[in-house]
């Protein structure tokens, strides 16, 4: 790829033209091309010593620099900007098209206010390799990356680093994708990793799905066999969610409190504080101000979500690489009906 003007030091704009394999077009710029690339790149993290440690701190930085505060806000930004790589690579993909050479100092960002845009640049040929297996290899490269990025993110906040475990599994599952096969479906079916689940989504996954599960014996048999939490989960106050779900309990079903060391009764908590947030919502506070169900679960146990999911797909677990086979746990699994369990 020859770029049609050099960087200079400092912030600027840079366009790049795809050549060779690529073909010889030179586009315009929209959300969803990246064939030209319209970026600016800001001033490196100060001694870093490397370009790719230049770029992961840069790129961590625009994505994971404040961390997760139980912020719906930033959760968001991470997962959109996680989200424009993959959506990057699906447009070179069903354009014929391949990168050749993803990696952190090929990915550059663009901030404006809280909106971060993501690109990729320097693209690669890989010669006599098939088109198929080089995306192929774009994606285990993205693996790579996200791994290295979470790496860097943990150093920056290492009493929260079981927090980018979602991530850490996301990484590993495109790392180790080694079926060309999948390329076709492969965006949809990443994107539908827990990861990239939204408040809502989650909202539905505990309200609709978990109790359809929970009627399941063999689900609730996963549950107890997995590690799906840390036993003694009450001991963590869940921004006061835990007291005022154990209120709820006696008061309105003469139930007593949860078990901390059940996790079938850590999964009931869950899933009936998702139900009953309405009813629980003006008890949720944390460092002195208001929080939320969702909020609460996703800072004491930020890896459950994907946990159950992965007791709804038992047939893959225990292989040396999960999700070699990414399709069969990440098919969507949502139920259409409502069941409310007693909480």
């Amino acid at each position: 790829m020859r770029r049609s003007r050099e960087a200079d030091q400092g912030s600027h704009a840079l366009i790049t033209r795809t050549e060779g394999h690529f073909g010889d077009a030179t586009e315009t710029e929209t959300e969803s091309r990246v064939l030209l690339v319209l970026f600016i790149r800001l001033p490196v993290a100060a001694g870093s010593s490397t370009v790719a440690e230049r770029s992961a701190a840069e790129l961590g930085g625009a994505i994971w620099g404040r961390g997760f505060a139980g912020s719906s806000t930033v959760a968001g930004v991470e997962r959109r900007s996680c989200g424009q790589i993959i959506e990057g690579w699906e447009e070179l993909r069903v354009n014929g098209l391949y990168h050749g050479n993803i990696c952190l100092e090929n990915v550059y960002y663009c901030k404006d206010n809280e909106k971060i845009t993501i690109k990729l640049a320097n693209f690669q040929s890989k010669g006599a390799m098939s088109k198929e297996a080089a995306q192929l290899e774009d994606i285990n490269a993205i693996g790579r990356m996200l791994k290295s990025i979470s790496a860097l993110a943990k150093i920056g906040v290492p009493h929260q680093a079981e927090r980018y475990m979602l991530v850490d599994h996301l990484a590993m599952n495109l790392e180790f994708l080694a079926n060309t096969q999948q390329i076709g479906t492969i965006k949809d079916v990443i994107l539908d990793h827990v990861f990239f689940w939204f408040k809502e989504r989650r909202k539905r996954f505990f309200i609709y799905d978990i109790p359809k599960a929970l009627k399941d014996a063999a689900f609730c048999n996963n549950v107890r066999r997995g590690q799906t939490c840390v036993l003694e989960w009450d001991k963590k106050p869940h921004h006061g969610l835990l007291g005022s779900m154990n209120r709820y309990r006696k008061t309105n079903l003469n139930l007593p409190a949860y078990d901390g060391n059940d996790p079938i009764q850590n999964v009931k908590f869950v899933s009936g504080a998702y139900t009953h947030e309405e009813e629980v919502q003006d008890d949720l506070t944390f460092n002195g101000m208001s929080s939320t169900v969702d909020e609460a679960v996703q800072s004491e146990q930020p890896m459950l979500c994907l946990n159950l999911y992965k007791c709804l797909s038992p047939e893959i677990e225990g292989t040396q690489v999960p999700l070699r086979n990414l399709e069969l746990v990440l098919v969507n699994k949502s139920f259409t009906n409502p069941t409310v369990l007693p909480v």
